[in-house]
């Protein structure tokens, strides 16, 4: 097996995962090495005839029920064909509210996958010292989605502020994250936001720094304007540090009476929280994903060794 090959797999290895199949040019797009792209064509034939690797229509995957997967892929692709105007227009909203600075799509729709059952995962950016206003008004804001039913559509699971841009887990599950993360609406703090996570190019060559976010209307920026000004005119430091330790105090409530577990029974973390950030906890899940892709790599390696010289093939 080529240095391609391997390349190759290593993409349909962490989307074999999900259940994803790509097509040519989308695994070109997540090679670490760019000059290797030009290869991918034969390397694919290849693996294809060596019955590695499946190809139903333009799609290749791991998997053997390559149809179904490709199937699955395209109602998916028509669904958040769908949604994803809408998930812009509800990221330029959420990017109105006061200390919003950035407003990023996530989860499934940032890959253009959706079914019925989708969420709308927005990935926040605050004012640097304000993160847990814009928490709080945003999760009020959210309370009151319930009452039509739409609360769905905002799903807000990660919050940063301007002074901590850089995301500390630098692995293929947040590099994945990164790449394909859709940007919403506020420009500059999101042109910034990405160009503080380059290391995603240790990963995936073709990272972008420059992607095409809206702007919020003209009245909404006025707007916001006006009520952080309120809110900073009666302590605005004063306040994003009270709600930081009433929103803290009530999750370590939750956690001890044993409202948050998991399947198993087990006490978890909802949120890994402080003054910069607040996310849920992203061990369990992204633990789970990276255990499963670095097992498939040890036995994709055992099968099919790479050589330096002709391509070697193991028998799977």
């Amino acid at each position: 097996m080529t240095n391609v090959d391997h390349s190759i797999l290593k993409v349909l290895i962490y989307y074999d995962i999900f259940r994803w199949p790509l097509t040519e040019r989308e695994i070109q797009d997540h090679l670490k090495d760019r000059s290797l792209a030009e290869e991918v064509g034969d390397s694919l034939h290849r693996l294809t005839v060596s019955d590695i690797i499946h190809k139903v229509g333009p799609y290749y995957t791991l998997q053997n029920n390559s149809s179904i997967a490709a199937t699955r892929r395209e109602r998916g692709n028509k669904i958040a064909a769908q949604l994803l105007p809408r998930a812009e227009a509800i990221s330029r909203l959420l990017n109105s509210f006061p200390f919003v600075r950035g407003v990023c799509i996530s989860g499934s729709l940032s890959k253009n996958y959706a079914d019925e059952s989708s969420d709308f995962d927005y990935f926040i950016i605050t004012k640097a010292n304000r993160l847990w206003i814009a928490n709080t008004l945003l999760g009020l804001f959210k309370k009151l989605s319930y009452l039509t039913g739409k609360q769905h559509c905002f799903c807000m699971n990660y919050f940063i502020d301007e002074s901590y841009l850089e995301i500390p887990e630098h692995n293929i599950f947040t590099a994945t994250e990164l790449f394909t993360l859709k940007a919403g609406s506020g420009p500059d703090t999101i042109r910034q936001f990405l160009g503080a996570n380059a290391w995603v190019k240790q990963f995936y060559g073709n990272y972008r720094t420059e992607r095409h976010p809206g702007k919020i209307p003209y009245f909404g920026y006025l707007l916001r304007n006006a009520f952080e000004f309120l809110l900073d005119t009666f302590g605005g430091e004063y306040l994003d540090n009270w709600l930081m330790r009433k929103a803290v105090s009530r999750w370590n409530r939750k956690k001890q009476k044993g409202a948050l577990v998991d399947l198993k029974g087990n006490p978890i973390n909802l949120y890994l929280t402080g003054k910069h950030y607040c996310k849920h906890d992203p061990k369990y899940f992204q633990a789970r994903v990276l255990a499963a892709y670095s097992e498939k790599m040890q036995n994709i390696e055992s099968l099919c060794p790479i050589s330096e010289g002709k391509q070697i093939y193991g028998k799977a």
